[in-house]
């Protein structure tokens, strides 16, 4: 009888280590423990996908501002006065000739630099105020980077411009007022140049954007 229940005792222990699908098959009808409940996944749906695909990273958009386009802005405004100086050297009428020995003239290039970095302070200052460097979502960036957006803030940079000629003058005298910001003829033709330049890259980049 002690055999007998000693091999039984063994039996039961065997069978509480084996999975509930054996012990069912082997007769035995133990309870087995309750899993744990899976945490719920829930995936994002097709509308916030497109939501999240269209709003720009804030890694790559810092405050607004799309440095690219800051970038490309500053590099047209430099192209754009050296070749409204080439164009003011091609056009004069003591220009040597194409055959002519080339030259520096350190007067006029530290007037073409002096010209691009005076524009690139004021223009980056009133973009950044208007939001034109601002790249928005959908048709609120086709409306930051279109040439509306450019010719407001074009118009801002002017009246920085001109307040800097004059406080510039009142304060050090005219005599010691830099070339390139002086009001007179040459540089203003110059600064509807380049407004003009900015609204027609900005026009052409507003078309980029999907409507």
């Amino acid at each position: 009888m002690r055999c007998a229940a000693l091999l039984a005792a063994l039996l039961v222990t065997a069978c509480a280590g084996m999975s509930p699908a054996p012990l069912r098959h082997a007769g035995f009808n133990l309870a087995s423990r309750p899993s744990a409940p899976r945490p719920a996944v829930h995936h994002p749906g097709p509308r916030a996908i497109l939501a999240a695909q269209r709003h720009p990273s804030p890694q790559l958009v810092a405050n607004g501002i799309d440095e690219k386009l800051v970038a490309a802005d500053v590099t047209l405004i430099f192209a754009f006065a050296f070749a409204r100086t080439l164009g003011q050297i091609l056009t004069s009428p003591t220009f040597p000739g194409w055959l002519a020995p080339i030259t520096a003239d350190p007067v006029r290039l530290g007037t073409t630099i002096q010209f691009a970095s005076l524009w690139t302070l004021f223009w980056v200052l009133a973009a950044t105020v208007a939001d034109a460097f601002d790249p928005g979502v959908d048709q609120e960036a086709r409306r930051n980077i279109g040439p509306a957006s450019a010719g407001r803030a074009f118009a801002l940079a002017a009246a920085l411009y001109a307040t800097a000629a004059v406080g510039v003058s009142a304060t050090f005298g005219p005599d010691l007022l830099p070339p390139a910001l002086q009001l007179d003829l040459n540089n203003m033709e110059g600064g509807l140049g380049l407004g003009l330049s900015l609204a027609a890259w900005r026009a052409v980049l507003q078309e980029t954007i999907p409507r």
